[in-house]
């Protein structure tokens, strides 16, 4: 699923970039140094997008769904989830019942895919 993220962010412009997928002389040192501690250090290459590329990556990740027809809602805080026969039917926010809501993820889902396999309809 972090592979799956990963590709969605790159194809809307996130550097490709890894920090910390090469260990450094520092790394190895802090390595020593934890197990001396009794430490175990797990290792964590990360993609850093940085505060300004951040915002332009979730703005055109945010542009792409709503052109997709995905309705993005803010201020409406989940209450609760209305689940039968181990599946959720609905969603009660404070103001509205979604029941619709999970055909809706997979529209976004739908969506995302064809941003995954290169198609960017704008």
């Amino acid at each position: 699923m972090i592979s799956y993220a990963d590709e969605i962010y790159l194809q809307f412009g996130a550097d490709s970039k890894i920090h910390g997928a090469t260990e450094t002389p520092a790394m190895r040192e802090i390595r020593r140094k934890s197990i001396e501690a009794n430490l175990k250090l797990v290792p964590c290459p990360v993609r850093h997008l940085g505060t300004e590329k951040t915002q332009q990556l979730y703005h055109a990740i945010f542009d792409h769904l709503i052109k997709s027809g995905v309705e993005v809602r803010f201020n409406s805080p989940v209450e609760e989830f209305v689940i039968s026969q181990n599946q959720v039917k609905a969603v009660k926010c404070s103001d509205e019942t979604f029941y619709r809501i999970f055909l809706d993820i997979i529209e976004m889902i739908r969506a995302l895919d064809k941003v995954k396999s290169g198609s960017r309809e704008r």
